[in-house]
């Protein structure tokens, strides 16, 4: 009878080192982990910027203080609150009379008023590039002649405009500028008439829709009109600095 052979052990899936403490030493599959959920950033500061125009500031007179917030990437909104900061700018006496007309704010102290624009920035980015704005703008003014002795009448511009510009910008700093073009909306009209050979009289029905003042006490009496040879046609032009924070 021939010797019966001892079992063999059953074949193992892997070689597994016999010296390895239990559970070490195996290729065992271990999945991933799970991702990490979403960090919560909260509130975002939106960017915004603050410019002023130099060329309104010395040619006019009037400190506009161009405050616009980004509201969602190529949309921004503007607000322009503008100071009446000198009574005399050199635009008054551009024909070289006597320099005897001057300006005051017709609004909250040296607040004359404000405009508001929505900007719709071309290049997909606000504070850069090319921007188009739609602009209504609310300015009280109040004229007066030899300290308002001779004649004195207060006038509120109020425009609507498109506005066409260009920004560019070196870290925080900007400089850009544009042209606007619009219409009167207060088509306000004032003018001097002769009463009789030796009296004038305020009129507010005027022919030429003209806002004047008399600029001395005499009949004969020279006229400048503030509205301007175009109106009710108006343009505007923009020069602005300033910073970007966004």
């Amino acid at each position: 009878m021939a010797p019966q052979q001892p079992a063999q052990p059953p074949p193992q899936p892997y070689a597994q080192d016999p010296n390895a403490r239990p559970g070490y030493g195996q290729s065992a599959y271990e999945p991933p982990p799970p991702p990490a959920p979403p960090e919560d950033d909260g509130f975002k500061m939106p960017g915004f910027a603050v410019r002023v125009d130099p060329l309104d500031l010395l040619l006019e007179g009037k400190l506009g203080l161009e405050l616009e917030v980004g509201i969602w990437k190529f949309l921004s909104v503007e607000v322009v609150p503008t100071f009446i900061v000198n009574d005399s700018p050199p635009t008054f006496n551009l024909s070289g009379r006597e320099d005897n007309v001057t300006q005051e704010s017709n609004g909250l102290g040296a607040l004359a008023g404000a405009s508001f624009a929505a900007g719709f920035w071309l290049e997909g980015k606000a504070f850069k590039g090319y921007v188009l704005r739609a602009m209504i703008t609310n300015i009280g003014t109040k004229y007066l002649v030899d300290g308002g002795d001779t004649d004195q009448a207060s006038h509120t511009e109020r425009h609507l405009l498109g506005f066409f510009g260009s920004y560019n910008r070196w870290g925080a700093f900007t400089l850009g500028g544009g042209m606007g073009l619009g219409v009167e909306l207060n088509k306000e009209s004032r003018c001097w008439v002769q009463a009789n050979a030796t009296t004038l009289s305020v009129s507010n029905n005027c022919p030429d829709d003209e806002f004047q003042l008399r600029l001395d006490r005499t009949v004969n009496t020279q006229i400048v009109d503030i509205n301007g040879p175009l109106h009710p046609v108006q343009f505007m032009f923009r020069l602005s600095l300033g910073i970007v924070i966004d």
